[in-house]
């Protein structure tokens, strides 16, 4: 009798410690509904854009992001608020819908197991650390975004592919620094500024392609971009030293000028 008292206390004791099942929620953000079933799907719809949230928020779906396994959005909802989904640690792939025109402060940070993102054609604006520390092999960035905040892909180690737009202007600072998979960057002809270390710390990479169009180059852009070879430059020699002087950031490599990339390439002594 007590050998079995003792096993049903065990059996409870291990039933006490078991995590209780996710209830379902729902609710209303701003203008959006937003329900969360017990298996960890979270739908939000509506329309308009999603009002931001601030880092300790306690609203909505917030207290529940360690649940949140998959996000469906509505096709109406037309941005991702700050902070809206950071630190949602079982997330491993989403889908924007192609309603969204900017992402927001820190939206999608430190979702460490986001392994997978489409971003669709129609986004503008990519807020600063919108993916810091996510963990995607590679990203694409449509034609209709033209500028991408500071330290926006910030540490996003495992990214060893990056497509850039065609309306690119400007590379926020630290955009993509600590991306150390990128081997090779080709920035398009719309990009105007690359602010300071935006590719900080990118150890991979073996050339990048800068068109003539920069007009603003950062501090510090390639330090520790230790297997920096090639850069290959649209503009001429006079307009490299103009933009980009020898200062200690740029690595001891060639810099091909009046070139698209390898297939075009002549040098100039640096």
């Amino acid at each position: 009798m007590k050998k079995t008292c003792l096993v049903l206390a065990i059996l409870l004791a291990a039933l006490l410690c078991l995590p209780a099942a996710l209830a379902e929620q729902s609710g209303v953000w701003g203008e959006l509904s937003w329900e969360l079933t017990d298996n960890g799907v979270l739908t939000i719809s509506g329309a308009g854009p999603m009002e931001d949230f601030k880092w300790n928020s306690a609203d909505a779906w917030f207290p529940y992001k360690r649940d949140i396994k998959r996000i469906e959005i509505g096709s109406e909802v037309t941005s991702i608020g700050a902070y809206a989904f950071e630190s949602c640690g079982s997330l491993n792939r989403i889908f924007l819908p192609d309603g969204i025109r900017r992402i927001g402060l820190r939206a999608f940070s430190a979702c460490f197991f986001l392994e997978y993102v489409s971003i669709p054609e129609g986004v503008e604006m990519i807020d600063q650390e919108a993916f810091a520390g996510c963990n995607f092999f590679g990203i694409t960035i449509p034609d209709s975004v033209t500028a991408i905040g500071k330290k926006a892909f910030y540490n996003c180690c495992r990214m060893n592919t990056l497509s850039l737009g065609n309306s690119v202007a400007q590379i926020g600072e630290g955009a993509f620094w600590g991306c150390y998979g990128l081997t090779e960057v080709r920035l398009p002809e719309s990009v105007t500024s690359i602010g300071s270390t935006a590719f900080y710390g990118c150890s991979g990479m073996k050339f990048i392609t800068i068109p003539s169009s920069i007009t603003s180059f950062g501090d510090e852009v390639f330090t520790s971009c230790n297997s920096l070879t090639d850069v290959y430059f649209g503009g001429t020699a006079e307009e490299w030293l103009a933009i980009a002087p020898a200062y200690s950031y740029i690595p001891r490599c060639v810099i091909h000028t009046e070139s698209s990339g390898p297939e075009d390439a002549q040098s100039f002594s640096y």
